[in-house]
């Protein structure tokens, strides 16, 4: 058939076929770049913050114990007073963090860590009172409240903050593992439509 037309008619129809797999490769490209800026707008607003905000949350925690422990080997009440006054601001930190994970909840996964770590940390906010009462009335037993249930209330806390941020994790490796795989699509599908606009206008 294209034998039997007219030169002009079949540059014609050669350019027109190029300018069509042109729009049609722009069209594909667009919308897997979309796809792509949509992922890494997830892992940079949501997922990674929420990493950084659990762990940071930890980190609170973990230097709240040490406090702790200092408190009971310092005889010098100004200097357990600073020690207290550190906790406090620590736990004040502990909370703005938390309070900026639950506005991140995403899915119901996201949901029920944040549920599991609140409960977590109800159940360790009042032993810190507890804990200088007892220490107070009996240094001894105030000893043996902190190293036994507010060390295990405060391991219960963290191990709760590390599944939220493990979920947040296993979403980022998907989530790099679907870029990969549609940054791979959109490579084969360039190639492709480009090798046929060659072809076309040859």
């Amino acid at each position: 058939m294209f034998a039997k037309m007219k030169v002009a008619t079949r540059l014609g129809w050669g350019f027109g076929i190029v300018i069509a797999l042109l729009l049609v490769m722009s069209t594909v490209s667009l919308a897997r770049l979309a796809t792509l800026n949509g992922n890494l707008k997830q892992i940079t607003q949501l997922n990674y913050p929420q990493v950084v905000l659990a762990h940071d949350a930890i980190e609170l925690s973990l230097e709240n114990d040490k406090l702790l422990r200092s408190f009971v080997l310092y005889d010098d009440d100004a200097q357990r007073a600073d020690m207290k006054s550190r906790i406090e601001a620590n736990r004040s930190r502990i909370t703005a963090d938390l309070d900026k994970l639950a506005r991140h909840i995403d899915t119901p996964a996201d949901a029920q860590a944040i549920k599991d770590v609140a409960l977590a940390r109800n159940a360790l906010v009042p032993m810190y009172d507890a804990f200088y009462a007892q220490y107070k009335a009996d240094p001894r037993q105030g000893v043996n409240y902190l190293l036994t249930t507010v060390v295990d209330a405060r391991k219960n806390f963290e191990k709760a903050l590390s599944a939220a941020a493990q979920i947040q994790s296993d979403v980022m490796s998907d989530t790099v593992k679907n870029a990969d795989e549609t940054f791979s699509q959109t490579r084969n599908e360039v190639i492709a439509l480009a090798s046929g606009a060659v072809i076309a206008a040859i």
